[in-house]
């Protein structure tokens, strides 16, 4: 088996995000979360069809600097494996 994460390209998402369903919350909005955890879940939408989706629960604030750093990209996240 191909590990599909150290051969990845940018792209945007093939599939509808519109059709994810919440399923699964984290808490904290970390970029560990986003650069790991969430990559599997794009990755099951795209090549087989979840509807799986994160709601994500911050409790610690920031939610606005968080908002306004995600709304140019429209909350799609990029990750690079370095070393």
């Amino acid at each position: 088996m191909q590990n599909k994460l150290l051969t990845a390209k940018a792209t945007l998402p093939t599939y509808d995000r519109s059709k994810l369903v919440s399923r699964i919350v984290h808490l904290g909005f970390g970029a560990f979360h986003r650069a790991h955890q969430a990559v599997y879940a794009d990755i099951l939408a795209a090549e087989h069809g979840s509807d799986w989706g994160y709601t994500e629960v911050n409790l610690i604030g920031g939610e606005q600097q968080i908002a306004d750093l995600n709304h140019p990209g429209q909350f799609i996240h990029r990750g690079r494996n370095v070393g």
